[in-house]
């Protein structure tokens, strides 16, 4: 019920916030497998610093602007309310990202939002980022698209830590445009 009137409040400001996804940089979910982890890690990607234990590796074709990496501030990528940590990009508009453990991840859009530091993003601020995409028509990916991506992605990826699940990730990133 919290979530819910956060979300009918977010709507009420969506108005304002200038996400830079006009509804067309993520064009596609390419593969998405769940990891668990045996030792969890704190979340840098997200201010309230989350530990996590399970969730994905996503890899997502974006139109290529959006995949240019910066040492600026840039459009932060969201899961749903949850700013996802991208691992890398191509050129060619190729994202590996990992993304923290959701309930209902496939029915929550996947869009570029403001311009801004993900570790700067609180609860608050990705509810209100969502509830702009959603309100300009930003839609979660078709169910035919999740489940293709899930069985690209294979079972459940073990990696001890996270630096086992970032090398595994990375990994992706090399193989993504071959």
């Amino acid at each position: 019920m919290t979530l819910f009137l956060a979300l009918l409040q977010a709507i009420s400001f969506a108005s304002d916030l200038p996400i830079t996804d006009s509804g067309n940089a993520v064009v596609g979910l390419v593969q998405a497998q769940p990891f668990q982890l045996i030792e969890p890690y704190e979340y840098q990607w997200a201010a309230h610093r989350p530990e996590v234990v399970e969730g994905l590796v996503i890899v997502l074709r974006v139109e290529p602007d959006f995949a240019v990496p910066r040492q600026v501030k840039m459009p932060v990528l969201y899961a749903g309310n949850t700013p996802v940590e991208l691992v890398g990009s191509t050129e060619t508009g190729c994202v590996v990202a990992l993304v923290p453990k959701q309930e209902m991840l496939a029915k929550k859009p996947i869009f570029f939002g403001t311009t801004k530091l993900p570790e700067e993003v609180d609860a608050e601020r990705g509810t209100e980022e969502m509830a702009t995409a959603l309100a300009r028509g930003i839609a979660p990916r078709p169910a035919s698209e999740w489940r293709e991506a899930l069985k690209t992605g294979g079972s459940t990826l073990n990696p001890y830590n996270y630096d086992q699940l970032h090398q595994y990730a990375m990994g992706l990133l090399e193989s993504c445009d071959q």
